[in-house]
């Protein structure tokens, strides 16, 4: 059963439009945020706390498009719930735990994080700037993607100083590292490299770590036998697991206009760099197959998706 919280629109509704800021202000304006941090909420609720501790690592959200901070204030206002309902309930619980043991795991290593955008609603969504999906397209949160509230299953973060490489780094080598099994991959470290999403046979990895963490915090002694979580992490998605992991979808439905270079930029130079090489000597001939093949390659990646 779909999760509406109040004001989310029904999915025989209309998507919202795209606000202009007036009504960004009207809509902060007019509503009553609660209490920032999330609503205890059963079995799940050390994950949340954690994450929303998380999230606050940094009070101004910024990125190469500005400040912000304002949007998710925003989102959550107009549905009158607390911004820690609204980014971090509004994620997948299955998700939600992923990121908890990835999270545990890169401040045992000493590497820093924050959260820069976790869930967004199709308005929250209708603010974003850049690279990203169309309104209803997020796997943010998206109501078409993924069926909104309590289902968004991508995150964007970041080292809070905005120094992010070691972070970068960590989660590419670590991702996938058998022993660690963090059901976590950047599948667009180059447009879009805060972008987190999960992978694999993520649904049951994160029920297995669930009912782990679970029993050590029962400590009754008795505890569940630990489940075989290499073999969980190296098998093969269900249907379940697939509409997050985004191998099926392209990249060209969630590209919006707005971006400063589409993604078939790279691509198109590189054939006409093979077209104007075709041109001249034949030593320079064959260095234009290489071109074009390269040209091809990179078209080839780019019909994946965001």
């Amino acid at each position: 059963m779909a999760i509406e919280p109040p004001g989310e629109p029904r999915s025989d509704d209309q998507p919202p439009p795209i606000p202009s800021s007036s009504t960004v202000l009207e809509d902060t304006a007019s509503h009553v945020i609660p209490s920032s941090a999330p609503t205890p909420e059963p079995i799940l609720d050390e994950v949340n706390q954690y994450l929303w501790s998380v999230y606050e690592r940094t009070t101004i959200k910024r990125d190469g498009s500005g400040d912000f901070t304002w949007k998710d204030v925003a989102a959550a206002a107009r549905l009158g719930m607390s911004m820690g309902d609204y980014v971090i309930r509004g994620m997948e619980p299955d998700f939600r735990e992923l990121l908890y043991r990835a999270g545990l795991a890169m401040d045992a290593a000493g590497i820093r994080w924050t959260i820069l955008s976790a869930f967004r609603d199709d308005y929250r969504q209708g603010l974003a700037a850049g690279y990203k999906a169309r309104i209803d397209n997020s796997l943010h949160g998206g109501s078409a993607a993924t069926g909104g509230y309590g289902h968004g299953c991508a995150i964007d973060i970041a080292d809070p100083d905005g120094k992010s490489g070691s972070l970068w780094k960590w989660l590419d080598t670590n991702g996938a590292q058998v022993g660690l099994e963090l059901g976590l991959q950047r599948p667009f470290p180059g447009i879009d490299p805060a972008h987190i999403l999960p992978r694999g046979a993520w649904h049951e990895l994160a029920e297995a770590l669930r009912n782990d963490r679970l029993a050590k915090t029962a400590a009754t002694g008795d505890s569940a036998p630990v489940p075989d979580l290499a073999a969980i992490g190296g098998a093969l998605p269900s249907e379940a697991d697939l509409p997050c992991i985004n191998a099926h979808r392209r990249r060209d439905d969630a590209m919006q206009a707005g971006a400063t270079k589409p993604p078939g930029h790279q691509s198109f130079k590189l054939a006409a760099r093979a077209r104007d090489a075709a041109k001249s000597t034949p030593h320079r001939k064959a260095a234009a197959r290489s071109v074009a093949r390269h040209a091809l390659h990179a078209a080839s990646r780019e019909a994946g998706a965001i």
